[in-house]
């Protein structure tokens, strides 16, 4: 027990560790980034690549931040996604889940069970 204490102060110590190596190692391999260039080749590809309903769907999740941080509206359009449709959803839903089981709970055991 007594060497390997030994051993392991002396690799502790010792400028050439291999535990130095491997931590050394692992950090350029994740900032190896930080040593290049930024690529600017893809800057502004959303105005190409993007349609009109994504981008007004990025735009409507982000587009406060976005204006505080100096961005604009580029290619968006002021679209509402309310349809009648979604209100006869709702409307049905809510009698379904809601009206019908509070009213069948409010109703007195014999109306129930007949």
């Amino acid at each position: 027990m007594l060497m390997f204490n030994e051993r392991f102060n002396q690799e502790m110590n010792s400028d050439n560790s291999l535990l130095e190596n491997s931590v050394k190692n692992h950090i350029s391999i994740l900032h190896q980034g930080l040593t290049q260039k930024v690529n600017t080749d893809k800057l502004g590809l959303w105005k190409k690549d993007l349609s009109t309903a994504e981008n007004n769907i990025i735009w409507s999740i982000c587009g406060e931040i976005a204006k505080k941080n100096g961005y604009f509206e580029d290619g968006c359009k002021k679209v509402s996604y309310f349809k009648l449709s979604y209100l006869y959803d709702w409307f049905q839903f809510s009698y379904k889940r809601i009206v019908v089981p509070t009213l069948y709970h409010c109703l007195p055991f014999k109306f129930k069970y007949f």
